[in-house]
């Protein structure tokens, strides 16, 4: 399953268009309709239940860490750098985007829950109201 899963990629771009909640918003989705849909999601279920005791499974996990962070850093510092956002501490806002997506994708794979589309989109919105200035203020 880990080999078969590593040769799984995805070839659908995110448009970085739009306003900064636009953006998050099709990233976010697109996250959770990739890792939600088998194969990936027996991947995945299977790395998140056994990290703690299969080593293999732990460096998968890491491995998607990883690319949440890594990915979130980028299309961050995207929005950041085209004035879309304000973020002063872009590791900070790296760490809270990626580890509330993530927290997402988990619940809804390893409970079977799709619920979470309120959550996600009040997460978002509070998330670009925090790093959105106001005209004379600075970010809030």
């Amino acid at each position: 399953m880990y080999a078969y899963c590593d040769t799984i990629r995805t070839q659908q771009e995110i448009s970085l268009e739009g306003d900064a909640r636009a953006v998050l918003d099709r990233l976010v989705r697109h996250w959770i309709e990739f890792y939600t849909i088998a194969p990936v999601s027996y991947f995945y279920r299977i790395v998140s239940e056994q990290q703690y005791t299969d080593n293999l499974a732990k460096e998968k996990s890491h491995a998607l860490w990883s690319m949440f962070y890594g990915q979130s850093q980028v299309v961050l510092e995207t929005l950041a750098d085209s004035h879309r956002l304000e973020i002063e501490e872009l590791d900070l806002a790296t760490i809270m985007f990626s580890s509330t997506i993530k927290h997402f994708i988990d619940e809804e794979i390893l409970t079977g829950s799709d619920e979470d589309d309120w959550q996600i989109d009040r997460f978002l919105s509070k998330f670009c109201t925090l790093f959105t200035s106001s005209p004379g203020k600075g970010p809030q």
